[in-house]
């Protein structure tokens, strides 16, 4: 998946910078917690409260944009589909988006579908018509200053991980 992908990544770019966060051992798990953006202003954190708020607002606005354009066009193409997302409980609308976020990544990235966590890509098939395509969270500065984040952690946890063992 994406996290395994990042971890990868990471390791191969070899570059670890000293990261300040709090560890707990809960014995056989190492529980690392990095406040990445303040909830508020002069709060702790690696970046600023207008950090989460502008990758929030890039998610939602493109959730209303799913749900008004590409939903419709995906439920219309597939009966088998239609008739799951009818008979599913309210989730079905943040599920829809959540496997649509899969398969964005997954164009974008060129990963394989059947790489990618969970079943629900397998059965929603890609639609003729469909714009699998969120760049607007991609290529904004935060998406990327938030993988750097991840990558520089996932750098310093796997340090950790081979000076204590």
């Amino acid at each position: 998946g994406f996290w395994r992908w990042l971890l990868v990544a990471a390791v191969w770019a070899g570059d670890v910078q000293e990261v300040k966060s709090q560890i707990e051992y809960l014995w056989p798990i190492h529980l690392q917690v990095l406040p990445l953006a303040a909830r508020v202003k002069g709060a702790e954190g690696v970046e600023s409260p207008e950090f989460a708020a502008k990758l929030a607002s890039i998610v939602e606005k493109k959730y209303q944009e799913f749900i008004k354009t590409e939903l419709p066009k995906e439920i219309a193409a597939d009966p088998n589909y239609k008739a799951r997302f009818d008979s599913d409980d309210a989730g079905r609308y943040n599920q829809a988006f959540r496997t649509w976020q899969r398969r964005a990544a997954a164009t974008k990235y060129r990963w394989p579908v059947n790489e990618i966590d969970g079943l629900d890509l397998l059965r929603v098939p890609k639609t003729q018509g469909v714009q699998y395509n969120f760049d607007e969270l991609y290529e904004s500065p935060e998406y990327k200053a938030f993988v750097r984040h991840v990558e520089r952690l996932a750098r310093a946890y796997v340090k950790r991980m081979d000076e204590n063992s």
